[in-house]
């Protein structure tokens, strides 16, 4: 009898779907690796992300150089969208860069409107994608905005200013998410130049 690859292949793979073909969604890269393997088991969105880091990784000054162009990058971003309230998120973030890393925003807005325009006088062409998600048992649609500044990829999250103060937990480790403000990002730029 043929054994089925376990949630550690069907981890790699998914990892590499979203290294080699762009797929950006845990879920997504995760069910089309488990239907290429054969496999019925997932594995966890930890499990890729530690696949996609080990696959990634860099070397202390390469990681602290790319770190700090991410982080100012960001500052960038965040002082041309001040209006809507950004914060910084995942691993630019929390300075866990690798390779793959790309800048994520959670922006505050109830008018996508002045927020499309924002990025368009930003010069920032950006793709707007809407994605259906079931959350507290309810299925709800969230706007992302994917862009380049600089070569540098962003996504923006759009969510209404009431979720501002909502805490918000992180599908991967699943803790709080850590969302740094314009002011917060200054001293963690300020404390590489420390370090």
């Amino acid at each position: 009898m043929k054994r089925r690859p376990d949630r550690e292949a069907v981890a790699v793979e998914a990892a590499r779907l979203m290294l080699e073909e762009g797929i950006k969604e845990y879920y997504a890269a995760k069910r089309l690796a488990a239907e290429r393997l054969g496999a019925r088991k997932l594995p966890s969105n930890r499990q890729i992300r530690s696949v996609i880091v080990a696959m990634t990784s860099m070397d202390g000054q390469a990681r602290r150089r790319f770190l700090r162009y991410l982080r100012e990058t960001a500052l960038t971003v965040m002082e041309q969208l001040a209006a809507f309230e950004p914060r910084l998120i995942g691993s630019v973030a929390s300075g866990a860069v690798h390779a793959g890393s790309d800048i994520d925003l959670h922006v505050f807005v109830n008018d996508h409107g002045a927020l499309r325009d924002t990025l368009q006088l930003a010069g920032w062409d950006a793709e707007c994608i809407e994605r259906p998600v079931l959350k507290d048992g309810r299925r709800q649609l969230f706007v992302h905005y994917r862009f380049d500044v600089d070569e540098a990829p962003v996504e923006l999250s759009v969510y209404a200013p009431e979720e501002r103060h909502r805490v918000s937990i992180c599908s991967i480790e699943g803790k709080p998410i850590d969302r740094v403000p314009i002011g917060r990002l200054r001293v963690l730029l300020r404390e590489l130049d420390d370090g």
